[in-house]
């Protein structure tokens, strides 16, 4: 298991629902033995490294890659020695691989051009009409900044807006990740297209300062940040509250400012094991809910082959443990799609409010 800066601690949340199930006896009677967390440092090499030793030294039979440097090296490895891993489904690992287990699915289908099929996700734009907007009024203007990512995820934005019946009036990523003091070059072109939504895609260190810059550039109309819902993170920085205040996020799974039964236990269960909760602990518990369901699923006699005819033979769907969790996801088709689904929020005297319900969309198919 291995995690990197970006995302602190989701070792903790993965741990806190492994210890829930090793206290109710454990599944199909079967103890798990959580060995803790590796840190890759931000290395991809030093991820494979660790990823070798815990195969064919530690003989692990499953591994959480929390982690952006769980590059294909590490993924391809993982997937020819058939090692269950399981992660965020953004990296190009969780698609169209047979032991890659996003929580979410497969996010980046569009991007993986080995795929036959790519498709775009719906649900980062149910923040749009949830601010009021009707899509045919709508005037989108995308800033992103210099890198890849933003540019598929913006392509992927635009062609679902384009589908549910609104207007893009520009859209680039062109903003250098670090060295920028003054952001109104980057935001004026976007005003000039008279936008009346803007999305961006930007780090969290500048989005105040990009927010700053659109308002002095007379910009007056709500600012969508699709990934800026990070649970428990307003509370420890103010500063960081106050420049996100009146901005739209999504949740990718029930935001736990929802009380639902899922949301409520995995509540007790951070209390037990004196977890803080933040986006990277609860994307682990989720991560851990589908390990232990899939663990159920394979039976009492366990081994790679009964696991991959459990999940992958085309019968099993993981639900959540208790309702009111993440999205159900069949296999194998969740190593293809995305569990296309998500709540709007908004920051509001510096907490996140949640507006809308917590609903599944048709992914976009984008690709061929």
């Amino acid at each position: 298991m291995n995690l990197n800066a970006y995302f602190p601690n989701p070792d903790t949340g993965f741990k806190a629902r492994i210890d829930r199930a090793n206290a109710a006896g454990g599944v199909n009677g079967r103890m798990i033995d959580f060995l803790g967390c590796n840190d890759d440092g931000g290395s991809a090499d030093t991820n494979l490294a660790i990823s070798k030793r815990l195969v064919e030294q530690d003989q692990v039979f499953a591994m959480m890659q929390f982690s952006t440097f769980a590059t294909p090296q590490v993924t391809d490895y993982l997937n020819q020695n058939e090692v269950p891993f399981y992660g965020y489904g953004f990296l190009p690992g969780y698609c169209g691989t047979r032991w890659g287990f996003g929580f979410n699915g497969c996010l980046v289908s569009n991007g993986v051009t080995s795929l036959p099929y790519g498709f775009a996700y719906s649900a980062n734009n149910y923040e749009l009409p949830a601010s009021g907007l009707d899509y045919p009024d709508m005037k989108v203007a995308f800033i992103g900044t210099d890198n890849d990512s933003s540019r598929s995820s913006f392509d992927d934005a635009e062609k679902v807006l384009k589908a549910d019946g609104g207007q893009t009036v520009y859209n680039k990523s062109i903003m250098p990740l670090t060295g920028v003091t003054d952001y109104s070059p980057y935001t004026r072109p976007a005003l000039a297209a008279k936008p009346n939504a803007v999305v961006l895609n930007v780090g969290l260190a500048t989005v105040g300062q990009v927010m700053a810059a659109l308002k002095a550039g007379g910009y007056t109309g709500p600012v969508f940040n699709p990934s800026g819902y990070l649970p428990g993170l307003l509370e420890r920085q103010p500063a960081l509250a106050a420049a996100l205040e009146g901005s739209w996020s999504v949740s990718q799974t029930p935001p736990v400012e929802m009380k639902t039964p899922y949301n409520e236990q995995m509540a007790k269960d951070f209390q037990a094991d004196n977890v803080e909760v933040s986006q990277a602990t609860v994307y682990g518990y989720a991560m851990a809910d589908m390990f232990l369901s899939q663990l159920a699923a394979a039976g009492p006699d366990l081994n790679t082959k009964t696991f991959d005819q459990a999940v992958n033979g085309g019968g099993y769907t993981y639900t959540s443990s208790t309702p009111g969790g993440p999205a159900s996801l069949p296999f194998p088709a969740g190593h293809f799609t995305q569990a296309d689904c998500g709540a709007p929020m908004q920051v509001e005297n510096k907490k996140y409010v949640v507006r809308g319900p917590f609903k599944c969309f048709a992914s976009l198919q984008s690709r061929p």
